[in-house]
């Protein structure tokens, strides 16, 4: 399932080149220039957004290494939808390894040399990964039982241009930052995923299949192409 997990917006600005000898359509990426679309004479530019939905991936990919990084603030609070709940962070200065903890009352505190923002950062994206194996994979299991889609392997991964993927050996991929989403799109692309177990495409029949667990998936699919919104600065 493809989508957009990186600041770059999407569809991304672009600039147009007709060249009389060109026989196909080119793209090419340059921190000057962006993304820049050379096309045959005869080419309909009403033709663009499928070009750029073939090769969104690879237009990420690019554009993402040439656009300066974001400066990483770090969080106050840490919100995850599904799980109904908000954790308050305190940041502890102190001599000791650097460590998270949650304490009973709900608030995490990341302690030692918490200047080093990139080590807290490190943390927090650890513990965030924890609370999606506890709240997603149980999710996933749930849904596979009443779809009686069975798979055989799960593994939640930190992926940039994916919220997940499924096999033919029957494995499904995750992308464990899917927690921060609201829990309608969580819930799309575990479906989405889970109809891949008999549909390794995107056939008629396999929508028809997501459509029989999820009436609104083509909502649902327009709103994930916006999905980059809910994840937080310091966790891109």
């Amino acid at each position: 399932m493809k989508s957009i997990e990186t600041p770059i917006a999407w569809p991304p600005a672009y600039s147009i080149k007709r060249h009389p000898r060109a026989k196909r359509i080119k793209l090419r990426t340059s921190s000057k220039s962006g993304l820049v679309i050379t096309l045959p004479l005869r080419f309909s530019e009403k033709k663009i957004p499928l070009v750029l939905e073939d090769n969104k991936e690879w237009i990420i990919k690019q554009l993402s290494s040439i656009t300066p990084k974001l400066e990483v603030s770090l969080p106050d609070v840490i919100t995850l939808p599904i799980t109904s709940r908000t954790w308050p962070i305190e940041y502890l200065a102190c001599k000791a390894r650097m460590q998270i903890i949650e304490r009973p009352s709900g608030e995490i505190v990341v302690a030692g040399d918490v200047a080093k923002i990139e080590h807290c950062q490190a943390l927090l994206l650890k513990w965030t990964k924890l609370k999606a194996t506890q709240f997603l994979l149980p999710r996933l299991t749930m849904l596979s039982q009443y779809m009686q889609l069975e798979f055989k392997k799960v593994t939640l991964r930190d992926q940039r241009t994916v919220w997940g993927s499924c096999t033919a050996s029957k494995a499904i991929s995750l992308n464990y930052k899917l927690i921060f989403l609201p829990p309608h799109l969580i819930d799309y692309v575990l479906i989405h995923e889970l109809c891949h177990l008999r549909h390794l495409n995107h056939s008629a029949s396999f929508w028809s299949l997501v459509q029989k667990y999820d009436e609104n998936w083509k909502k649902h699919r327009r709103e994930l192409r916006l999905a980059s919104q809910f994840i937080p600065n310091w966790a891109i």
